[in-house]
């Protein structure tokens, strides 16, 4: 089939690169770039855990290590690291014991930590508001906007088309899909569409989407190590 993936995030590059390894011809599309600030994929890192109240996340998040980790191999680099996660526990106890459940049936490795145990194996954090927390021993960061990137470089590799295009919005939606339009005026056929665009698919398909995805306003904080650290046991000496 010719298949057109729209949107060049984890999801789009991934599932982009997966239709081509099963001998479709695909063609990816992203506006402004795989991993790009105005995305949700983007950023220098991101953190990959697999507590999560609902079951599907954890399931999907394994998965995700499992190919970042397989395909690393083939990128030439490494963009996954299993540092441990830390999840603090406050006030929804509930959620806790859902996500704990999961860990358990995916046999995924952690540890509890009362704030006694946190503070001695972590004594520059505060227990202020936490009840207790749970060291999550598989989980760590991704190298986000660059793992984005060598995702698509690896398409491009295995004989996929990449494009840098903008899609001009559908603001009728037809029963069965054929084409669509690039903000240039040209237009793309194909058997089959994945519109995989995070927050902005509401604007894509307002038809249909429209007043359905709200996306959140959330701000960010960065914190860097001061070069004259150095680590004796895991814990930062000036």
């Amino acid at each position: 089939m010719k298949i057109i993936v729209v949107g060049a995030g984890a999801f789009g590059g991934w599932i982009a690169l997966m239709l081509q390894r099963k001998g479709h011809q695909v063609q990816l599309l992203d506006g402004h770039g795989p991993g790009n600030a105005r995305s949700s994929s983007g950023d220098e890192s991101r953190v990959i855990r697999a507590l999560y109240k609902d079951e599907i996340y954890t399931r999907m998040t394994l998965q995700s290590m499992q190919l970042w980790e397989e395909n690393e191999i083939l990128f030439g680099e490494k963009y996954f690291y299993r540092t441990g996660v830390i999840n603090f526990i406050g006030r929804d106890e509930s959620r806790w014991q859902a996500a704990k459940l999961h860990l358990n049936k995916w046999q995924v490795g952690y540890e509890e930590l009362d704030n006694s145990a946190l503070i001695s194996r972590f004594p520059m954090l505060s227990t202020k508001g936490i009840q207790y927390s749970v060291l999550e021993e598989g989980g760590g960061y991704l190298r986000a906007r660059a793992g984005c990137e060598a995702v698509v470089k690896q398409f491009v590799v295995e004989g996929g088309n990449y494009l840098q295009q903008n899609v001009k919005v559908l603001h009728q939606l037809p029963s069965t899909l054929s084409e669509i339009e690039l903000e240039d005026g040209s237009h793309i056929e194909a058997d089959a569409f994945v519109f995989a665009t995070g927050p902005w698919l509401s604007l894509l398909l307002p038809q249909v989407l429209e007043g359905v995805i709200r996306p959140s306003k959330q701000d960010l904080f960065y914190f860097g190590m001061p070069s004259y650290v150095k680590f004796k046991n895991k814990i930062p000496v000036f």
